[in-house]
């Protein structure tokens, strides 16, 4: 019976399927759109943390009192970071003529760290720290100061003193950052504070990678960027609340639809119902196969529609998206407004998750539907 039931199936799904199609093209392309929109949201999110890491802190930032670190030893013992800008800093107090402020300067490696970090990028006025003994301001602070190119500022701290001539001046429209950090060549730095930052791959676990940090310096104070920006870690969360809720709605469209199309289904197949309830089939298994038949149309086009969505994910993965023209004003796109979307375990399994309890749920109906219909109730469509 099992296998006579299963002939009905495949000989009513292939002799309707033009009938079934348009429901069948409907699940397969939200699907495909539901696992390039999820890509998407993961881009957005590595986008935003990204521009967000790469003003200064990376995925993790390490401080600690002492000597610099052997960068060698670091690569080797932490390989999964892609690059690390080791820095050292100290605070005091810059006066040009008749005015000061306090800032924080960072002495730095020129070439890696305008590689990695945006200042370099962000430069309005002069260069990057190309000559020794100059300084690299804000706009905000340089405007305080009343300060243009060439101007010599000096600059204390406890136990030292410094002149430094202005050679650049960068905005990167965070007021804070721009007001009160400095950059100047590692050898015209101070004291024995360090830092470094560690940038990682996309999708990397910065917290895992903190505690493996740890154990490397172990005196050094280490955070992540989850530790540090509060804010953000809010938006990358809201990326997926939004996506969630764009899930459940297109969930129940999708129900909506395939419940629609199984109803008409199995009202045009009353005589075929009869028939078989005519040679013993129960109601109960009369359901089983109307849930059967869904859960194969709805599989078939959930595979294809995950197919879809994942080749185009992988094409814009590779050349991006520009969404310059809506993020320019926005601090946490302040390198680059281009996402590449991202393919996740959860980009392609919840969209099929939905799919399957989508047909399972939206046939329920429409199978007890079936299992209800008499004898007496076909004969009379004959």
């Amino acid at each position: 019976m099992l296998r006579f039931g299963l002939k009905l199936i495949f000989r009513a799904v292939t002799r309707r399927f033009g009938k079934l199609a348009i429901a069948f093209i409907g699940v397969a392309f939200a699907i495909a759109c539901l696992v390039l929109l999820e890509g998407i949201m993961e881009g957005v999110g590595d986008s935003m943390i990204y521009n967000s890491i790469s003003i200064h802190h990376g995925h993790v930032s390490a401080k600690w009192n002492g000597n610099s670190v052997d960068l060698d030893e670091l690569r080797r013992n932490l390989p999964e970071a892609e690059s690390i800008l080791v820095r050292r800093r100290f605070g005091g107090t810059l006066v040009a003529s008749d005015k000061s402020a306090s800032l924080m300067l960072y002495g730095v490696e020129p070439k890696p760290e305008g590689e990695r970090t945006v200042v370099n990028s962000k430069i309005v006025e002069g260069d990057y720290l190309k000559e020794g003994g100059s300084i690299v301001l804000g706009k905000q602070l340089a405007v305080q100061l009343g300060v243009n190119l060439g101007d010599v500022l000096d600059f204390s701290c406890p136990g030292c003193e410094a002149e430094f001539i202005v050679g650049g001046i960068y905005r990167t429209g965070i007021e804070l950052f721009d007001a009160r950090s400095g950059f100047v060549n590692i050898e015209d730095g101070f004291g024995d504070e360090y830092e470094a930052a560690f940038f990682l791959p996309p999708g990397s676990d910065p917290q895992s990678f903190a505690a493996a940090l740890k154990d490397v310096l172990p005196e050094a104070e280490i955070t992540s960027w989850q530790d540090s920006m509060a804010e953000l870690v809010q938006l990358v969360d809201l990326n997926h609340v939004s996506m969630n809720i764009v899930l459940l709605l297109a969930f129940l469209i999708l129900a909506f639809g395939v419940s629609n199309t199984v109803f008409i289904s199995v009202a045009e197949r009353t005589r075929e119902i009869g028939i078989m309830k005519a040679m013993g089939f129960t109601p109960m298994q009369i359901q089983f196969f109307v849930l059967l038949e869904v859960l194969f149309l709805v599989s078939f086009a959930a595979v294809l529609g995950s197919l879809l969505g994942t080749v185009a994910t992988s094409f814009f993965a590779q050349e991006g998206i520009d969404l310059t023209r809506w993020t320019s004003e926005n601090p946490h796109f302040i390198s680059s407004g281009i996402v590449y979307p991202r393919l996740t375990m959860r980009s392609i399994a919840l969209p099929l998750l939905a799919a399957f309890s989508c047909g399972l749920i939206a046939a329920y109906l429409p199978a007890r539907r079936a299992g209800k219909i008499s004898v007496n109730e076909a004969l009379r469509t004959i």
